[in-house]
């Protein structure tokens, strides 16, 4: 619980830390080089997904049929 609170007050400081410099979360996310950004990273981490999943599911069968 205390992670999460921790993780909490540290997301609200950096939100003051951009709005104290003028910077708009929204105008970087809807903008085209943030949107060619969150395209490059979230393909990433679709295939680092893939390759977790495959690889617990090789440890399930490893373990399931070790004799």
């Amino acid at each position: 619980m205390w992670h999460l609170l921790k993780l909490a007050i540290l997301v609200i400081a950096i939100l003051f830390v951009l709005s104290f410099f003028g910077i708009s979360i929204q105008g970087i996310i809807e903008s085209p080089a943030g949107q060619a950004n969150i395209g490059f990273v979230w393909g990433y981490i679709l295939i680092a997904w893939q390759w977790i999943i495959e690889f617990s599911l090789d440890l399930l069968d490893v373990i399931i049929f070790w004799n």
